[in-house]
């Protein structure tokens, strides 16, 4: 308040100082005329002419009395002129000023956006409770932005910065429970049920066999070899972390995301 008391205080002792100017340079310009009058060629004999044959002296000067009436009946006094000119220059040091203080604030406002930006990306950076929104990136923090504002503009105040990263970060969290929930992700990213272990089976003996070892049965036309126990294999399928690539499958664009977080019910 004091700065702009001291801006404003400056404007207007230099709207004195410039009135000053304009007064001494018109006190110069009509001493100069003065100085100048009757040395002027064909001064006098126009002054003659206007006096004695204003019509012809028109004619003379290739002017319409019709336009030259107008202008005389409305020109205002030189007093006036000079009034209004200064009138117009104070008016625009004004306008000047005005814009110069809109473009400090705006750039204020900026400035303030910015840390504000800044202030986000570190929280949501150094918090493993933002995972959804360290996904994102920069599009992340502009979503929690765009919450903030319209939340400012619902409600007349500003959410405080964990407010409006819980509210984006769980709006997120609900959306890719909601896409895993579908058939196409749900059969995509569940583990399949484990397979049952195929039991050995049992080697045959036939007679003549010793230490369970088979012997080639002469005439029976069937030879039996030894047979070793082996365990069946299972597969074992694990959910693995999703990629930025399947992260767009499970996510809405951002405009519809913004458009919904817009909507979100806080909490406060």
């Amino acid at each position: 308040m004091t700065e702009r008391f001291t801006d404003l205080t400056a404007k207007n002792a230099q709207l004195t100082r410039a009135q000053r100017v304009l007064t001494q340079e018109k006190a110069t310009f009509e001493q100069k005329q003065k100085a100048n009058q009757g040395k002027t060629e064909g001064y006098d004999e126009i002054r003659r002419m206007a006096k004695e044959d204003p019509v012809g002296l028109l004619k003379h000067l290739d002017l319409d009395y019709a336009d030259v009436t107008t202008a005389v009946l409305q020109a205002p006094p030189e007093r006036d002129k000079e009034f209004i000119s200064l009138q117009n220059e104070v008016q625009e040091m004004r306008d000047k000023a005005a814009e110069d203080e809109k473009q400090h604030q705006a750039q204020v406002s900026a400035d303030r956006v910015a840390a504000y930006r800044d202030n986000l990306k570190k929280t949501i950076d150094s918090s493993a409770d933002y995972a959804l929104l360290q996904t994102r990136g920069q599009e992340g923090v502009e979503l929690v932005v765009q919450v903030a504002r319209d939340y400012l503009k619902n409600h007349k105040v500003l959410p405080t910065d964990e407010e409006a990263l819980k509210a984006v970060e769980n709006y997120l969290e609900k959306q890719v429970e909601t896409a895993l929930a579908t058939g196409k992700l749900k059969a995509k990213f569940q583990p399949a049920p484990e397979k049952e272990p195929e039991k050995p089976k049992e080697p045959t003996l036939e007679p003549g066999t010793e230490n369970g070892a088979a012997s080639p049965v002469i005439g029976s036309g069937v030879v039996v070899s030894r047979t070793t126990d082996r365990q069946g294999k299972t597969l074992t399928n694990k959910l693995q972390s999703i990629g930025s690539d399947q992260k767009e499958v499970l996510l809405s664009n951002d405009e519809s995301i913004r458009k919904a977080a817009s909507g979100l019910k806080w909490d406060l």
